[in-house]
């Protein structure tokens, strides 16, 4: 080959290198939309120790309830209500329309539902806890429902608390649930 060729190639092959961006290894969320009076406190207060089922950080490490039982992957939604004796639902879609719900306990995307209470026998502590397993999960929007699905014997409004964490990022919010099929729906965009 001749050298003039040579340098040519070479010449292609870098400015080729250069527009090759390695993908951002950072997991973050690009957009995150609460219902019409729902804010997150995304601020992390260190309170001591991890206090289980009740969808928060205390101790400010960007996991929510780990050492509790429930899975902390890279992508984690959960929702608490303590002692009450109602029912609630938690439910993610993921972006390709796949859905986390008391029916269907994981997506071929890696979403899985480990905690249902109270039907996993949760004690008083119940808590429904969908995690991401596996190394990063796919981009796109999120869609969370929280809905209360039985009241039992629970006064109204139930309270729940409701956390996430995307990465390294995290927050909690409390709602408030007023009867049978009310709904909070969360989406986050990765």
């Amino acid at each position: 080959m001749h050298p003039e060729r040579l340098g040519g190639l070479c010449l292609l092959m870098a400015i080729a290198a250069c527009e090759r961006r390695p993908a951002s290894t950072v997991l973050e969320p690009a957009h995150v939309v609460s219902p019409a009076g729902v804010s997150f406190i995304e601020a992390c207060t260190p309170t001591g120790p991890e206090i289980c089922a009740n969808a928060t950080d205390d101790n400010c490490n960007g996991l929510i309830d780990e050492g509790c039982g429930v899975g902390t992957g890279k992508l984690q939604f959960e929702v608490a209500w303590g002692d009450s004796p109602a029912v609630i639902e938690l439910i993610v879609v993921d972006p390709r329309g796949d859905r986390v719900d008391s029916a269907h306990r994981s997506t071929p995307s890696g979403l899985k539902l480990d905690r249902i209470c109270p039907q996993d026998g949760c004690h008083g502590m119940n808590v429904d806890n969908v995690s991401f397993v596996g190394e990063r999960p796919i981009s796109g929007q999120y869609t969370v429902t929280v809905k209360l699905t039985d009241t039992t014997s629970a006064s109204l409004p139930v309270k729940a608390r409701f956390g996430w964490r995307i990465g390294t990022r995290g927050a909690t919010t409390e709602i408030l649930l007023y009867g049978v099929d009310d709904t909070k729906v969360f989406s986050f965009e990765l």
